[in-house]
């Protein structure tokens, strides 16, 4: 929730200096301080605390989904990383982008469940299967953003 907040703030912000490159320049070196901020402190949170909800929180019988927190919280931060990188293609004018590279997304992340589920992979496969797909998002954004910065 906090990289979209973030994000309504960066994308007027960004879209405002495009025509100064030194001001562009500045405002993206504070979007990556920020989103790897959000990145790191939300992926420490989850990995460092996910085991207290599970003991208290749901109790013993979920204490085995321990073990999952790591990769829930490598989810997290590739997420917020990714985010980061939308943000910039939002404020460039590339929302079609976005919106067609996320229907691929979705599209893989489902056949990827279902290959985790067929393969009897369990959570950790479908968390894992989540995390690649966030990933072929977050490099599919950073690639469009640096042949689009070019000619920004």
């Amino acid at each position: 929730a906090l990289s979209m907040v973030a994000g309504n703030v960066f994308i007027p912000r960004l879209s405002r200096v495009l025509g100064d490159l030194a001001a562009h320049g500045r405002v993206v070196q504070q979007l990556k301080r920020t989103y790897i901020g959000l990145a790191v402190v939300s992926g420490a949170l989850v990995w460092g605390l996910g085991w207290l909800l599970m003991r208290y929180g749901y109790g013993p019988a979920f204490f085995e989904l321990t073990s999952l927190w790591p990769w829930l919280a490598l989810l997290i931060v590739v997420r917020v990383v990714a985010a980061k990188y939308g943000v910039q293609l939002t404020a460039l004018g590339q929302q079609t982008v976005r919106s067609v590279v996320n229907m691929f997304s979705l599209t893989a992340t489902v056949l990827l469940i279902l290959c985790a589920a067929t393969m009897d992979l369990g959570l950790s496969g479908v968390i894992g299967a989540l995390v690649v797909s966030s990933m072929v998002v977050l490099l599919a954004y950073r690639y469009k953003l640096k042949s689009v910065e070019k000619f920004a």
